[in-house]
């Protein structure tokens, strides 16, 4: 029942006259894992690509895990959950291209291994990132950084190259308590609730657009 819904779901875009954004040759998609336990515990895992124009799921690929005993002689997926979806990103989003497909937009998660799956079989597509996950994600990281008065090693060699500065950089609180307008990311300092009602205005928008060369 499933296939036959792709089936017909790809028979419409083939449809389409191909210089129509959604058409097979300009598909416009989006693609997400699914767990039995949500979360990325449970050892089964389906990844599906959708038509992100129409709502039709197109393709679709399903793992279970290894565990410890043999329980039945099928192979399964010897890997971890952490990096199941992007195996099968990888394998659906090649599915696609041997069709003849042609993916120029996909919306998801920002999550790196789809994003890398999915450019090895469309180089040229554009990754697209889901707002709530971006401002839920970067929310969490202003909510780490707050309580630390120097910039992490990892963060220092990301950025060192396009601000040299960021190595001796320090909180101008480092020998004191916060003050009121010091600027540092507190729940006290006068710039939290600037920054609450800027996180809020962004998680509203719909979307939000990030190339995979930026």
């Amino acid at each position: 029942m499933l296939q036959c819904m792709c089936d017909g779901a790809k028979k419409v875009m083939k449809a389409l006259p191909a210089t129509q954004l959604g058409s097979w040759q300009n598909a416009v998609t989006t693609a997400d894992a699914c767990w039995l336990t949500r979360g990325n515990f449970s050892q089964i895992c389906t990844f599906v690509i959708k038509n992100y124009l129409s709502n039709t799921i197109l393709w679709y690929g399903h793992v279970c895990m290894h565990g410890k005993d043999n329980v039945i002689e099928e192979r399964l997926y010897p890997g971890t959950s952490k990096s199941t979806e992007g195996f099968l990103a990888e394998k659906v989003f090649q599915q696609a291209r041997d069709k003849g497909c042609q993916v120029v937009v996909n919306w998801q998660k920002r999550d790196l291994s789809s994003a890398k799956s999915i450019l090895s079989s469309f180089p040229s597509a554009h990754i697209m990132h889901c707002a709530g996950h971006v401002g839920r994600a970067h929310s969490h990281q202003l909510n780490d950084l707050k309580t630390k008065k120097t910039f992490m090693k990892a963060f220092k060699d990301k950025h060192v190259k396009k601000h040299p500065a960021i190595t001796s950089a320090t909180c101008c609180c480092t020998k004191g308590k916060h003050r009121a307008g010091c600027g540092c990311v507190t729940e006290g300092s006068s710039g939290m609730p600037e920054l609450a009602t800027s996180l809020c205005a962004f998680k509203r928008r719909k979307t939000i657009l990030y190339t995979h060369n930026e």
